[in-house]
């Protein structure tokens, strides 16, 4: 064998080391998940509420992404959850001492008149920010062997915590979409095809990138050439061509979504979770292909979740301005009421329906 060859087969070995070494894992419960998500937040609003450890200047942004980052990465490679506990805590000291001052119900409420006060929702920045930072440490990270092996993607049923990215990034895009202006509407339509330009010159771009450099694939993810770029950019793209109301966007999101699960029970679920690949492309890429509806759905019934919550998006004489404190209770408890169904949903399709499974 010469010298060419030996590289290459090292080079083979390794690569399927690499993963194997990320494949076949099976994910960990919802609740450390929660947790471990709730981090980011945490940081952000001991900051926000103590006030920043610097003063304005060069070093501040530094100093900032070092409290909100650290513990972050400490939270996400450690083996146990003692640090995003001890963050929690923080939170719910910091908490109580601020409302001790005042009456508990105008504490409250002016906390939830900023809030819905806010033309940017800060919780929707937080939430966005959150799976910005986790998907950055997780991908550097998942290669190591501090990583956690429940943190990675599961492999058919269960959920990591690298299983929340894509969900999340379609789920934050359209509950903090704003619907395109009545006069022009093909405005909006034209400036979304662009973005997803930009999201199919990346796709293609790491695609080229993983063929080029050998780089480990994780093909039961997405398939063989299909990656998160690509699926992004695809749900979006259905989004702008197929204009549905927002104000039937649940509707058409739960026919979407029950559609889509009578197709896996009827069959798609063996095609999608078979390990034998044909030679037509669409085969080679079933696991990013055929998920798409149930991403079209999430992403229908979020821009519908958007629109019950925030019915002032669209309306610039409401966005910014300010709310009585009636109006502020009404949106809280639409806001527990959506969480408890979304819980109650949940719990319902694991027990009755199937597993999660982020490919399916």
């Amino acid at each position: 064998m010469s010298g060419e060859d030996t590289v290459t087969s090292l080079a083979s070995t390794l690569k399927l080391s690499k993963e194997n070494f990320v494949s076949n894992h099976s994910g960990t419960n919802l609740a450390e998940l929660c947790i471990l998500f709730a981090v980011v937040p945490c940081v952000t609003f001991l900051l926000q509420l103590h006030g920043s450890p610097c003063q304005p200047g060069l070093l501040c942004p530094v100093s900032q992404s070092a409290c909100i980052v650290l513990p972050t990465v400490l939270a996400v490679v450690s083996n146990n959850l003692i640090w995003a506990w001890l963050l929690i805590v923080l939170v719910l000291v910091s908490v109580s001492v601020g409302w001790s001052s005042l009456p508990h119900t105008v504490a409250i409420t002016r906390s939830l008149q900023h809030l819905a006060e806010q033309p940017t929702k800060s919780y929707i920045t937080s939430v966005r920010g959150t799976t910005l930072l986790c998907t950055a440490i997780c991908i550097l990270a998942v290669d190591f062997h501090a990583f956690p092996r429940r943190f990675c993607k599961a492999e058919k049923f269960g959920q990591g915590l690298m299983d929340i990215g894509v969900g999340a990034f379609v789920f934050s895009s359209g509950i903090s979409s704003r619907p395109a202006p009545l006069t022009r509407p093909y405005k909006g339509i034209v400036r979304n095809l662009e973005r997803n330009g930009v999201l199919l010159i990346l796709g293609l771009i790491r695609l080229c990138s993983v063929k080029t450099l050998e780089y480990q694939e994780h093909a039961s993810e997405y398939g063989v050439h299909w990656n998160f770029f690509l699926t992004v950019a695809a749900v979006s793209t259905v989004m702008a061509l197929v204009p549905i109301p927002r104000s039937h966007a649940i509707e058409a999101g739960s026919v979407v979504l029950v559609g889509h699960q009578l197709a896996l029970n009827c069959g798609l679920m063996e095609v999608i979770h078979a390990d034998v690949r044909g030679p037509q492309l669409w085969h080679l890429n079933k696991e990013g292909l055929l998920s798409l509806p149930g991403y079209w759905a999430l992403s229908l019934l979020s821009v519908g979740l958007s629109s019950y919550l925030h019915p002032e998006y669209g309306r610039p004489d409401q966005e910014g301005a300010q709310v009585s404190d009636r109006y502020v209770w009404l949106w809280f408890r639409k806001l527990l009421a959506i969480i408890a169904l979304l819980w109650a949903a949940l719990s319902g399709a694991l027990q009755w329906v199937q597993p999660v499974s982020k490919v399916l």
